[in-house]
Parts: structure tokens; C-alpha cells; sequence
């Protein structure tokens, strides 16, 4: 049974969704008031694995929302359209919402987009023992692995991830990326392309046993690199040997 959390400024339009998904055996519970309260509330967001952002939240009302829920380490799926902000100024949001469904949607699409989004117990215990096993030491993660790690980047996400590593934590604008990785100023286009590279790039962080919170999103700035992804990489010479 997926425990699943509603979030919406008008519960009365989530009843469809929410019929279904407790046809599906699922636990569900639907609240407006949470979305407001969320810094609050994040200990008891944690007991759901899966967190639906209704379309009754504006995108503007998301820039606000998102950080505080992405704390709680769940799932988000949004429900709406994601074409509408994939190439508008708030495409920066995509790389941090993990699935998308609207009213449309079948139940069996529903099924599967729930399944692997879901995030059990034993798998959220075993992240968090490895993590934890990361920071106490870092070093334990072999020079074999880490070559291993920089050896699996494209040329574009070693310079991302060396820009990143060179700032020593601080947050890197996403102009500056532009203008290293292709010399110009932001557009659209390259943009969503950098979206891709850190999204790439924190697949892999999570391969080698990080979280993919170790990179990052400066809401409307850009990116940084975790304290332990960097201490990591130092202590395997990345900025020495790249």
C-alpha cells in the first residue's frame, strides 16, 4: 500500500484522483491547508512516499512550495500540463518534479507512474545507511570507484561538474555555465540543455552512493555541489587530474 499526499487549494477537485488511487488499495490523504504549512509540517509529509501537486497551484505558487517539499526527500508528481513550462522561465523546475499526470490520465498509466515513484521503507532506510556511511567517511568510496564515476561523464558534464568543484560550494549562475559551455548568454535552448547535464550528472552522484541533493538548485540563481561530493572528489584529486 503506496501512502499518498494531495496537495491542493481545493480538495472538492481532487475527488476523481483521489477515488481512484484508493481503488487502488492506496493510502491516500488530500489537504490544501498542508501546502501552506509544509516548513511546518515536513515530519509529517515524511510519512507519505508520494507527494501530488494539484493544477490547482499556479506555477508561481510552486517557486515557493517546491524547495520546502523537495526537503522531505518524497516523490513529487505534478498534475497538469508539463509542456506549459517546459520552455518558459520556470523550465529550471522540471529537473526536481518527478512525474507528471493530468485528469486524462488512464488508470493503468496511473498505476505505473504511482509504482515507480514510490518510495518504500526498506529502500529509504538502506539510501539513508549509505549515505550516512558517506559522510562518516567519504574516502571509502575507492579511487577505483570515483575513476570509474569521472571516467562515465560527457565532456560537457566533467566541465559542469569541475565548474561546480571549483567554486568550492558557492553557487554558480547559470549564465556562467552558458557562457563556459557555449560561449553565450543564456537561451532558452541551452538552457534546457543544462537542465539535462545536471540532471545527468546527479543520476550518476546517486550511482556512486550520494544523494542527488549533493548538486544542488539555487531557486532563480543556479547550482552548487554539496560538502560531501566535493570532499569526496578532493580527496580523490578531480581538480588535480581534470
Amino acid at each position: 500500500m503506496t501512502k499518498i499526499l494531495i496537495l491542493t487549494k481545493n480538495s472538492l477537485a481532487e475527488q476523481d484522483l483521489q477515488s481512484a488511487l484508493q481503488r487502488l488499495n492506496d493510502e491516500v490523504y488530500c489537504s490544501s491547508s498542508l501546502l501552506y504549512q509544509a516548513a511546518d509540517c515536513l515530519e509529517l509529509i515524511q510519512h507519505f512516499s508520494v507527494i501530488i501537486l494539484s493544477d490547482t497551484i499556479s506555477t508561481l505558487e510552486l517557486v515557493d512550495c517546491l524547495p520546502i517539499l523537495l526537503k522531505s526527500g518524497r516523490k513529487i508528481v505534478r498534475k497538469g500540463d508539463r509542456e506549459l513550462i517546459k520552455s518558459g522561465e520556470y523550465s529550471w523546475m522540471l529537473e526536481d518534479i518527478d512525474d507528471w499526470i493530468d485528469a486524462e490520465t488512464p488508470t493503468a498509466e496511473l498505476v505505473e507512474v504511482i509504482a515507480r515513484n514510490n518510495v518504500s521503507e526498506k529502500k529509504e532506510s538502506q539510501q539513508e545507511n549509505q549515505i550516512s556511511l558517506n559522510k562518516m567517511n567519504a574516502k571509502g568510496l575507492s579511487e577505483i570507484k570515483c575513476q570509474h564515476f569521472i571516467s562515465g561523464l560527457s565532456s560537457n558534464e566533467r566541465k559542469v561538474l569541475l565548474q561546480l568543484y571549483k567554486a568550492e560550494s558557492k553557487t554558480v549562475a547559470r549564465e556562467d555555465f552558458c557562457q563556459s559551455l557555449w560561449e553565450s548568454a543564456p537561451t532558452n535552448s541551452n538552457l534546457s540543455q543544462l537542465s539535462s547535464l545536471i540532471n545527468r550528472i546527479k543520476i550518476k552522484i546517486e550511482e556512486v552512493g550520494f544523494e542527488k541533493s549533493e548538486l544542488q538548485t539555487v531557486w532563480g540563481k543556479g547550482y552548487r555541489m554539496g560538502l560531501t561530493i566535493h570532499s569526496f572528489l578532493a580527496k580523490n584529486e578531480f581538480g588535480v587530474r581534470s
